[in-house]
């Protein structure tokens, strides 16, 4: 007789699952939202964060591209804010 235990685990949908477009736009929202509030132009953003202007506007822009980590950690020190905070002021709703 078999005595092992086995467990399946199926994917099921959650209420707070959010697709890719709709977290990058989010996050260019959100990003939008904390430049502003900082009364930070994208050019003066881009060049505290070391990152390149027409790649911040690209970020900003209709059509953005996802951000690597290490391009989120720059925009968080160029805002003046910690990795944390700006990921936590991304919307988490679509």
């Amino acid at each position: 007789m078999d005595n092992r235990i086995y467990a399946v685990f199926e994917p099921y949908p959650s209420p707070h699952t959010l697709s890719m477009d709709t977290i990058t736009q989010n996050f260019t929202q959100a990003l939008r939202k904390l430049r502003s509030d900082k009364k930070l132009t994208q050019e003066e953003l881009a060049q505290r964060s070391g990152i390149d202007y027409k790649y911040l506007q690209k970020l900003e822009g209709q059509n953005p591209s996802s951000p690597t980590l290490s391009t989120l950690c720059k925009l968080a020190k160029g805002l003046g804010i910690t990795l944390a905070e700006l990921i936590s002021s991304i919307p988490a709703e679509p």
